[in-house]
């Protein structure tokens, strides 16, 4: 194996691994599952911009606490079924009981940052961020499907509960995606309805305080990108409240 960027001809590229072996086989046993932990080993300039992308002709779908990686054409197709088993693992469908794989915030303060325990912990919620992630882009491909972004908040809310202090600046993105989540929600519930505002369609778990709160922790949070675009939606939310504003 040669990284694309190394200069020796000899080898392959991991374009050349992926296409012989992420499959569209139809029988048992002709698909292969690639997985990626750790994130992709790129040259600068190389990587998508695009979340979940990476090699080009590829996407990567969250898979648990690693990522499978998929054809670009595939990415929308995946199956939710399958989605949600790989995200077992995670803890998601026994919140109720509180029989989940993470620390609370509690149990995890008893660990230093650099413990495998913190370590095992934050990677568990970034996993829980990256599968909200998609679920929000799910849904708005599939025209601000209700059911899926009800979904991501869920898991959004289970993700950031529990999101250790100390890694907290790993959670910028988390915040502008919840809130980002929450705004198309409220906004594909009151067109379902022909409202002309989203003012009964707020709910306890998603409003526009819930949006306004978690963008400007966004914006406090966010160290290497620029925030403006943010604190404009943040200025739109409070002039005009209720209005239908298209947070992307």
């Amino acid at each position: 194996y040669r990284a694309m960027f190394n200069t020796d001809s000899h080898g392959y590229t991991m374009r050349d691994f992926l296409d012989a072996n992420v499959r569209k086989g139809k029988k048992k046993g002709e698909r292969r599952d690639v997985f990626v932990c750790g994130g992709w080993r790129l040259a600068p300039g190389n990587g998508e911009a695009a979340a979940f992308g990476g090699v080009a002709g590829y996407r990567t779908l969250p898979g648990g606490v690693c990522e499978r990686v998929v054809r670009e054409s595939d990415f929308y197709k995946a199956k939710l079924d399958r989605l949600r088993r790989d995200h077992q693992v995670l803890g998601i469908p026994d919140r109720a009981s509180r029989n989940t794989v993470h620390l609370s915030g509690k149990a995890a303060a008893k660990y230093d940052a650099r413990s495998w325990e913190f370590s095992v912990n934050l990677h568990t919620q970034q996993a829980l961020m990256r599968y909200a992630h998609y679920l929000v882009m799910r849904a708005q491909h599939d025209g601000d499907n209700v059911p899926l972004h009800e979904e991501a908040q869920r898991v959004f809310a289970y993700a950031l509960e529990d999101w250790p202090e100390e890694g907290i600046a790993k959670a910028a993105t988390l915040y502008r995606l919840a809130a980002i989540g929450c705004s198309r929600l409220l906004n594909a519930k009151a067109t379902a309805k022909n409202l002309s505002d989203t003012s009964s369609m707020q709910t306890a778990d998603c409003n526009n305080e819930f949006i306004v709160n978690n963008l400007n922790r966004f914006i406090e949070l966010e160290k290497v990108f620029p925030v403006e675009v943010e604190k404009k939606i943040v200025a739109a939310f409070l002039q005009h409240k209720h209005a239908f504003i298209d947070v992307k």
